[in-house]
């Protein structure tokens, strides 16, 4: 008994000492600072940011190309008769002339009027930025979800090591009234020892809780992205609210519109499909204009 009374006070030290700052943490607090602290949503904010700059380029193929080009030379003999002017009688000097300077400036335009595959191109990558778009709406609907969870599950936790700590008492005072009644002889030695071996038990059920609340609360938070070590207090309670069935045909048909892996399905059977058509697209002409 003495044994199992150290090794909880023991316990109890340990898990005192290594906490850390202490945190008042409400339910929305805790979805609010998983949302931010996320690794894999900033990704998906990132992936969603590279999709839109894509779009951005694949349109820039419809845009007009332009072009503009100086350049000098400088030549020092030319034969008039190489570039079409033989010596005649406008040209009574020598064929060959030389040194002169030559300028030539010059801007080139092109123009796609009409180009299919680059349009399905620009609808297809559009399509896939939709897709980044509802990934991470449903990465931040997932992160709000196991940070909730992990709060209830901590909360629970916290209920459990009341329940223990108080059937840990009751066991004291069973213990306590089976001592006095056996020294008054109204009870026997054995009833004594069954009830120190209860008193043990309930202790261990009480080291277990410790152990799985003080686990729920790392779990809380390293889903919010908070140091390991603070101490959370949690200021939001468990309360027991009656579900209400009248709604529930009403919410399946909402849920079946408004659920982001439903968007998110939806978004890639669109990208899929122009994806598809502009493969297709790579078949037909295309106009182009020029001009220089």
């Amino acid at each position: 008994m003495k044994r199992i009374g150290t090794f909880i006070t023991i316990f109890l030290f340990l898990s005192m000492s290594a906490h850390g700052a202490e945190r008042v943490l409400s339910l929305s607090d805790a979805m609010t600072l998983a949302v931010q602290n996320n690794l894999s949503l900033k990704l998906a904010h990132a992936d969603t940011e590279e999709a839109r700059a894509r779009v951005a380029q694949t349109a820039a193929g419809l845009l007009p190309l332009l072009f503009g080009t100086v350049s000098q030379a400088r030549t020092f003999k030319t034969n008039l008769a190489a570039q079409g002017f033989p010596a005649t009688g406008s040209f009574p000097f020598d064929i060959l002339i030389g040194p002169f300077n030559t300028f030539d400036a010059r801007v080139q335009a092109t123009q796609r009027l009409l180009d299919v595959e680059i349009y399905r191109q620009t609808r297809a990558v559009r399509a896939l930025a939709d897709v980044s778009e509802w990934q991470v709406k449903l990465a931040g609907d997932q992160v709000a979800t196991a940070a909730a969870l992990a709060y209830i599950e901590a909360q629970r936790s916290s209920r459990v090591i009341e329940a223990a700590q108080s059937d840990v008492d009751l066991a004291n005072t069973l213990l306590k009234q089976t001592h006095d009644q056996h020294r008054a002889g109204t009870a026997a030695g054995i009833d004594e020892a069954r009830a120190q071996t209860r008193l043990a038990q309930e202790q261990v059920r009480l080291i277990r809780a410790h152990t799985d609340g003080r686990q729920a609360r790392i779990r809380l938070a390293r889903v919010a992205g908070l140091p390991l070590q603070d101490t959370l207090q949690l200021s939001d309670p468990l309360t027991m609210v009656s579900p209400d069935t009248s709604t529930l045909t009403i919410d399946i048909p909402f849920a079946w519109h408004h659920r982001f892996e439903l968007r998110v399905v939806e978004a890639e059977t669109r990208a899929a499909e122009e994806s598809l058509r502009a493969a297709q697209a790579g078949y037909y002409p295309s106009i182009r204009a020029a001009g220089d």
